[in-house]
């Protein structure tokens, strides 16, 4: 009687939580590599995109955040998001052109006319393109988010033009641990900077004030919102150049054998936040940087906007070369058709 008790008990329970939807909370970890003061806009887009899930997803979901490497280094952390064990996370473009080439397209010297033009290709069919490749990795790709249109800060004149690269020494940071990101993107760097008859240095954030203040470097490449500006032992002023060549954007990774396991209303409601989050993000980016720039400027800093960007796509034709033989067709292909985007 009492084993009849309990199997009734078990079918009534069963069909309980059947009929009311009720099941155990998924407890989502959201991986980040780097530190990203609370200030900062993928920092605050991350707070609204925590509080939108939330809102839309109530008990059905639990997203914790999980800054500055707490999961591990980029090649842990891009493990986890393969094999499950990382739900979701926000990954540089670097951390994974190494086991996707063909991602470096959207990182090319020059290959962008402008912002828009840039966000036309990210968010269009070559942006969706690229962002599908990831599946093969077994991943999936929600989004790019923004971290800006290089440039370069210089002691004497701006870098308007191909020919004032000549002789010119550059520091190029890089952000993170050598061991964790493949430095294909810090290679186009330099050979981009050769190309023009310039010398690039690839150094770390920590290691770059020496030979600036000791004057063996002319310039450095420049991220906004990542760099602080170098200072000089004098009082002589200092040039940014905003020549947009490059930019190495996050991407918000997926993992592709967790996702497949959830319940479709759940996959879209991510994909849904997802997206919103990179239009706040990009938002509030742009805002964020017009801000760095006065900020800038006040601080004596002379902006200078490049003039002539046709001549440094005809310079820099050689990487272009180099890299389509070196990637192949596909990534020839896409080349072609982000060029033909208006």
């Amino acid at each position: 009687m009492k084993a009849y008790i309990r199997s009734w008990c078990m079918v009534v329970c069963w069909i309980l939580v059947a009929h009311t939807g009720h099941t155990e909370p998924l407890f989502v970890k959201f991986g980040i590599l780097g530190s990203f003061p609370a200030d900062c806009p993928t920092a605050q887009s991350l707070q609204v995109f925590q509080k939108t899930i939330s809102t839309t997803l109530g008990a059905q979901l639990t997203l914790q955040i999980f800054p500055d490497g707490q999961l591990g280094s980029a090649v842990q952390m891009m493990e986890g998001l393969q094999f499950g064990n990382i739900e979701m996370g926000i990954l540089p473009a670097e951390v994974i052109i190494s086991r996707l080439p063909v991602l470096s397209s959207v990182s090319m010297p020059y290959i962008f006319r402008n912002n828009e033009h840039r966000f036309r290709v990210l968010d269009g069919p070559i942006g969706k393109q690229l962002l599908s490749g990831l599946e093969e990795l077994n991943l999936l790709g929600l989004g790019f988010l923004d971290t800006g249109m290089k440039g370069f800060i210089t002691r004497t004149d701006p870098l308007r033009a191909p020919k004032d690269f000549q002789g010119q020494h550059i520091g190029i940071i890089r952000f993170c641990p050598r061991s964790e990101c493949l430095n294909m993107i810090h290679q186009l760097s330099e050979y981009h900077l050769k190309t023009l008859g310039a010398t690039g240095t690839i150094l770390s954030a920590e290691a770059i004030a020496v030979p600036w203040e000791a004057g063996t470097l002319s310039g450095i490449e420049y991220t906004p919102l990542r760099n602080s500006v170098p200072k000089l032992p004098t009082s002589a002023p200092l040039y940014l150049t905003k020549t947009a060549h490059t930019t190495v954007p996050d991407l918000i990774i997926v993992s592709k054998r967790w996702f497949e396991t959830l319940e479709p209303s759940i996959q879209q409601a991510l994909a849904k936040a997802s997206s919103h989050l990179v239009k706040d993000q990009r938002a509030r980016f742009a805002q964020a940087e017009k801000q760095e720039y006065t900020a800038l400027q006040a601080q004596g800093v002379v902006l200078n906007d490049i003039v002539a960007h046709e001549d440094f796509w005809e310079a820099v034709q050689p990487v272009y070369r180099q890299m389509r033989e070196r990637i192949g067709t596909e990534f020839t292909v896409i080349l072609d058709a982000i060029k033909a985007v208006r």
